[in-house]
């Protein structure tokens, strides 16, 4: 039984947030509860700069946010604290406290400053998710070590320990990998749809959750897939 690293965006009603990208609450309290039943421990992304070979092997489960919605940020920590885990929110700083303009015509609130050390102060992970949002394989390595090095310092100058990043739409390549190290964090997420293996602890995939992920849903993403894949 491998780790998992699930990625969730906007967690509210669907009457409000709608399904794209959203997770309705009573969706993720099954989740949780899923993992909570099966006797899984919850990690954090950080605590990946720090784990042995053979805690990816272990049942760890973690719960990331990407883009840190006013929606995730106010209604998954309530659910996963009741069953005592934590989640990592991932914030785009030159953007905090505004909406999210890649959205387009969808942009949603994003969290504020004191909404994310909040979340932090209560155990929960805030990390970097670059400055502005880009697809990272359409810039050169010196853009892209801007982007992480800018929402690195923007976000320690407003209180968050910066320990982990992610890749917006998760795309990435060589040099985003290269950037990231080069950044000082230590530990990066892309999009992988499988359980975590072997891959460096900058390159770590996650199983995207979607609105219609029922827990057997879920349990064929994250275990049964990945194995008729290996099996074609």
């Amino acid at each position: 039984m491998k780790a998992v690293i699930l990625c969730y965006h906007k967690v509210g009603i669907e009457s409000e947030e709608g399904r794209w990208l959203n997770c309705s609450p009573e969706n993720l309290m099954s989740h949780a509860n899923f993992f909570v039943r099966r006797n899984f421990n919850y990690f954090l992304p950080k605590d990946f700069a720090h784990s042995i070979t053979s805690e990816r092997n272990s049942k760890r489960v973690c719960f990331t946010f990407d883009d840190a919605y006013v929606s995730a940020v106010q209604n998954a920590p309530p659910v996963l604290e009741s069953v005592g885990f934590r989640g990592c929110f991932y914030a785009v700083p030159s953007l905090v406290g505004m909406s999210s303009l890649w959205d387009g015509e969808r942009a949603r609130p994003l969290a504020t400053w004191a909404e994310l050390l909040r979340i932090q102060s209560a155990g929960h992970e805030v990390g970097n998710h670059t400055f502005t949002h880009p697809k990272m394989s359409q810039l050169d390595y010196d853009e892209q070590l801007r982007e992480w090095q800018l929402a690195n310092e923007m976000l320690r100058d407003n209180g968050i320990e910066v320990q982990s990043g992610c890749f917006p739409y998760g795309d990435w390549c060589h040099d985003t990998l290269k950037s990231l190290r080069n950044s000082g964090i230590p530990v990066g997420l892309q999009l992988g749809k499988r359980p975590v293996g072997d891959e460096p602890t900058v390159c770590l995939p996650r199983v995207i959750v979607s609105f219609s992920d029922r827990v057997p849903k879920l349990i064929y993403k994250i275990w049964v897939r990945p194995k008729l894949r290996r099996k074609q």
